[in-house]
């Protein structure tokens, strides 16, 4: 029986590619702050279902619409199986289509700011997940960007909500506080 040296797992486990689930918003946060190319960069492919490009495409700025277009690494994956009854009793539309996607594709990543759906995926299907500020510290780690705080403060002026709270605490793990 032939085995692999360890170099060689670890190289194929690098280029393997993750695959990750995103919701709508943290697009919208990175489209509206003109920093997209950070989840390019730091995933490659990122599958969304329908309703998640239906809510991006009805936004009301035709600027990220037609940037959000042109994204060919964003890739529309239609859902096998309806929402589970609890995530269509307890979050909208576009977040119960994204924990179900994620149930049916076994991503290594689903990205999700809001609370109640970020329970839903810790607690009751222990998805791994991150949001917004989390993959702002993953670029940072990974050399992809230089400063956490100039980016933070371009997604809180273009309208999306960030706690200070949150804020503080990133700063904190970034090394910036």
């Amino acid at each position: 029986m032939q085995t692999s040296s360890p170099t060689k797992c670890k190289a194929s486990f690098l280029n393997r590619k993750m695959i990750v689930v995103s919701n709508t918003g943290p697009l919208i946060a990175f489209l509206k702050s003109g920093e997209i190319s950070i989840l390019e960069k730091l995933y490659s492919t990122i599958f969304i279902p329908p309703k998640v490009r239906d809510e991006i495409l009805a936004y009301r700025d035709s600027t990220e619409v037609n940037i959000f277009r042109q994204l060919s690494w964003i890739k529309i994956q239609e859902l096998k199986t309806q929402p589970e009854i609890l995530l269509q009793n307890e979050l909208d539309e576009g977040e119960a289509e994204v924990i179900q996607l994620a149930l049916e594709m076994k991503p290594d990543l689903v990205i999700i700011d809001e609370k109640k759906a970020r329970r839903i995926c810790q607690l009751i299907y222990r998805l791994p997940l991150k949001g917004t500020a989390g993959i702002l510290i993953a670029a940072k780690r990974q050399g992809i960007i230089d400063h956490v705080m100039p980016i933070m403060e371009n997604i809180k002026k273009n309208g999306y909500y960030l706690s200070d709270r949150l804020v503080e605490t990133v700063l904190k793990q970034a090394g910036e506080n």
